[in-house]
């Protein structure tokens, strides 16, 4: 069982009702990074996914790859797959600074 809490949006609230921690393992590129074996860094989500497969085939523990309809988010204007990404969120409310710019 994987809990991907960073990058999948049903995982981040199983790991947030468990206090399991919140690893980014990909970039703003989907490049695998930090919280990974040395041999998957830099690649992309795609590669590292075919490596993974390879290797586990090599140890004899596949059984199988299955191909599954999955819901998964795709930009509206690029039609690129939207990976969840954990970052910061902030919010500045501007309008005490507009308010005051407007004064002038």
């Amino acid at each position: 069982m994987k809990i991907t809490g960073a990058h999948d949006f049903n995982d981040f609230e199983v790991a947030r009702r468990h206090n399991i921690p919140l690893y980014s393992l990909m970039d703003e590129q989907a490049r695998m990074s930090a919280h990974v074996p040395d041999r998957y860094l830099g690649l992309s989500r795609e590669a590292a996914r075919e490596k993974i497969i390879a290797e586990i085939e090599e140890l004899g523990l596949l059984r199988q790859v299955e191909d599954k309809m999955i819901a998964q988010p795709f930009g509206d204007r690029s039609g690129v797959l939207v990976e969840p990404f954990l970052t910061e969120q902030w919010y500045m409310n501007v309008k005490p600074l507009a308010d005051k710019s407007l004064a002038y």
